[in-house]
């Protein structure tokens, strides 16, 4: 009983966290976040789900007539080793030695600096490894990051399944239903479960065997659903082949072929609190009142049968075992209350005498009634298609591996100070993103993670609201500017109410002080773009940002990964021949984590496929790429084998840092104080051994001579400021433009100088 306790523990433990309702934890509760508690209870959740997925089907033989019974089962399973671990996560700046050192000790070596995951035991497993951590600061949030220790498990190597009580009943059709049911209520919400089997004999349609066969085949299906109103959503479903055999003497076999899923989440919220109150927790989930939620998830999605039964009078006995991620063992009693038997005519034979000429030489057996049979159509012959693919890397030859490098990374944004109106209009454009007084108090640069540029720049009036909080000594100047032609010609009143909305949003939702906001109103910006150029007009429709501080508008600096691909475009062939119009075609790449963006539109009459692989697309685990075809005519169904190429993801010990300098003014190559300050910054984080290269680029306004021109101009003028011994300056103009010009935005942003940062990790 103690073991059958386990399988409950999970739900027991966090219902007495549970409101009104909702389940909620105390936002102190960090022991676990969601990708923790997850793989910590997996290996419980996989012996929830191989359980209730158990016991549809205790005999294969589903007679014709009618049946009604109840079915009592239980289960148990045995654990094996490598669910006694899982992959924990660390705190997501564990490992940068910056913000915190860490070590931990085990199987008699120390680690330190460990980052990303940590080998920690399952439920089932045994004493967990605490990571000892000590911040390099001791204010927040640096001092966040404390040590972290990790739930021990219950080392077992078995436990009992949940124990099943259901009713089945047969109709005629040679099928059986099987329901379950449990419900009760968790602080006034129901929590049900409910499971519906449905098992058809196939023997009685497709005369494999003889009519009086004691061998039987079908198939079988299950759904079930574990759910509550708020916080339990949790679905499984079964799908087998079944064989087996009862005869005379009561005794019987039964074997299946099952394949199982179930999954889910359980989500619990955690408490709001004061926005103010500080949670001094190690992990950001916890911090930010993140919710929990436990992934339901399972090991096994395959499960192979075979059992015995035996029946007598009303009471049927089974027992099997099943092979699985974790092998069971179960046994079951069945009681049938109603059970009629299908009435089957058999023919008594006659004696008949066969004569040869005329001599009786034997008697033979043979029914009164003779039946005949009819086909239901003609047989023809049909002609296979015939279809192949391969996949090959750019130069054309075979592909055998997809390498992803992963390098660490210090991307330097800078950020524009610029927020542009559409024309003749003082309303905020949609794609600034706009957030409320709650998700201000939450705001923080992770958001900012894996995005480039442009799409930071779109988060501006966050960030420099989040800063003027930071720095309740500055002061923000918005200057409101309008193109002067047309409807906006010395509308001043118009660029004045552009500025004016900056600032209400500043005040609204930032909770700035009116008095560290100056507005003003006028024409064309001092450093205005070209009037007679319709992008030149839209750039000029803005509000310019300006401080008297420097960190309200310095760039932002983001700790990220930067990723390589090789290759990143590949080409698969394919053939195919088919005698019918084909009439269904699907070409599939994919990996674990979907389908692959980037693939051209793939038809039957290409001879190949390109894709280029999507670098968001790419986990940092290893993977697998798999491609194939399916096809159909009106003769045939047919999918190709799958082609197989390894994902190998490799970290290396080498940083590819990426500072970008803006603004440069328009055509001009001058640094001026803003990037001056840039190339300072960089200069101190340069290592001797450091390859620099420095890359000018331009927007498409202007000759493309010119541009290409201007862009090597700013790509000299910065590196001159640089001092390193490996340097490389080159200048490409608008023939590689970083973003879409059609914005404003995206032209500022063009006119810019990157530079690339190569050296060993510190």
């Amino acid at each position: 009983m103690k073991k059958i306790f386990l399988i409950f523990c999970f739900i027991a433990s966090v219902s007495t966290l549970f409101s009104q309702n909702e389940f909620e934890v105390d936002r102190e509760f960090g022991l676990f976040t969601s990708h923790n508690l997850s793989g910590y209870l997996k290996p419980l959740t996989t012996s929830i789900s191989q359980s209730l997925n158990s016991g549809f089907y205790t005999t294969m033989n589903y007679s014709g007539g009618w049946s009604f019974g109840l079915n009592v089962s239980a289960s148990q399973m045995f654990i094996p080793r490598n669910q006694t671990t899982y992959s924990a996560e660390t705190p997501d700046l564990f490992g940068n030695t910056a913000v915190v050192e860490t070590a931990y000790y085990k199987n008699g070596v120390m680690y330190q600096n460990q980052k990303g995951y940590i080998s920690q035991p399952t439920i089932y497993g045994g004493i967990s490894t605490p990571v000892f951590a000590s911040p390099q600061n001791q204010f927040a949030p640096d001092s966040f990051y404390k040590s972290v220790s990790y739930m021990e498990g219950n080392n077992i190597s078995t436990i009992a399944g949940v124990p099943a009580f259901q009713l089945f009943f047969g109709i005629p059709t040679h099928t059986q239903f099987r329901f379950k049911y449990f419900g009760f209520s968790i602080n006034n919400a129901p929590l049900t479960w409910f499971a519906l089997a449905v098992n058809q004999n196939l023997s009685h349609y497709i005369p494999v065997f003889g009519k009086e066969s004691p061998f039987s085949f079908g198939i079988g299906g299950s759904y079930q659903s574990i759910s509550r109103s708020q916080g339990i959503d949790i679905s499984g479903w079964t799908a087998a082949l079944n064989f087996g055999g009862n005869f005379k003497n009561g005794l019987g076999f039964y074997t299946a072929l099952q394949l199982e899923d179930m999954s889910g989440t359980i989500t619990a919220q955690r408490k709001a609190t004061d926005a103010n109150e500080i949670i001094n927790n190690p992990y950001s989930e916890v911090r930010n009142g993140l919710p929990l939620i436990v992934n339901f998830e399972t090991f096994t999605n395959f499960k192979a049968l075979a059992g015995v039964n035996y029946r007598y009078g009303i009471m049927e006995l089974n027992a099997d075992f099943a092979w699985a991620t974790q092998p069971m063992v179960s046994a079951g009693l069945s009681l049938y209350f109603i059970d009629t038997k299908e009435d089957i005519e058999v023919f008594d034979p006659i004696q008949i005498p066969y004569l040869i000429d005329t001599v009786p030489v034997i008697a033979r057996k043979f029914p009164i009634k003779l039946r005949t049979f009819k086909a239901n159509h003609l047989y023809r012959q049909i002609i296979p298609i015939e279809v192949n693919i391969a996949v090959f890397g750019p130069g054309g030859d075979s592909l055998s591996k997809i390498t992803v490098e992963i390098y660490r990374s210090r991307q330097l944004r800078a950020l524009l100070p610029f927020i542009f109106f559409d024309e003749n209009s003082s309303d905020m454009q949609a794609k600034y993103i706009q957030i409320n007084p709650n998700q201000a108090s939450n705001f923080n640069y992770n958001e900012l993670l894996g995005k480039n540029s442009l799409e930071t720049y779109y988060h501006i009036l966050n960030v420099i609201g989040k800063r003027l909080k930071e720095h309740p000594e500055a002061t923000i100047t918005l200057t409101g500017c309008n193109n002067n032609q047309g409807k906006e010609k010395n509308n001043k009143n118009l660029s004045t109410q552009r500025a004016e909305t900056v600032k209400n949003y500043l005040l609204n939702v930032w909770q700035i002080s009116p008095d560290k906001i100056k507005t003003i109103g006028r024409n064309l910006p001092d450093k205005f773009s070209n009037p007679k150029d319709p992008d030149g007009i839209a750039e000029n429709q803005r509000v310019e940002l300006s401080s008297d501080t420097w960190e309200i508008l310095e760039p932002i600096m983001i700790e990220d990964v930067v990723k390589k691909i090789n290759p990143a475009d590949i080409t698969v062939k394919q053939t195919i021949k088919s005698p019918k119009p084909i009439k269904n075609y699907k070409f599939n790449a994919n990996t674990s984590q979907g389908d692959l963006s980037g693939i051209d539109v793939a038809v039957p009459e290409s001879d190949e496929v390109k894709i280029h692989i999507d670098l968001n697309k790419m986990h940092n685990v290893n993977d697998t790429l798999k491609a194939y075809v399916e096809l159909e005519n009106e003769d045939e169904y047919v999918i190709t084998p799958v082609n197989k190429i390894p994902i190998e993801v490799i970290e290396k010990d080498i940083s590819l840092n990426l500072y970008n300098l803006i603004l440069f003014d328009f055509n001009s190559a001058e640094l001026g104080k803003a990037n001056s300050k840039i190339t300072e910054f960089i200069n101190n984080d340069l290592e001797p051994d450091a390859q620099v290269k420095v890359i000018g680029y331009t927007d498409r306004i202007g000759e493309t001579d010119h541009n290409a021109k201007l862009s090597t101009n700013r790509a000299n003028s910065t590196s001159k400021s640089l001092k390193a011994k490996n340097i490389e300056a080159i200048g490409v103009g608008e023939n590689e433009l970083l973003y879409d010009n059609d914005s404003p935005e995206g032209r500022f942003y063009c006119r810019t100088v990157q530079v690339q940062v190569q050296q060993k990790n510190k």
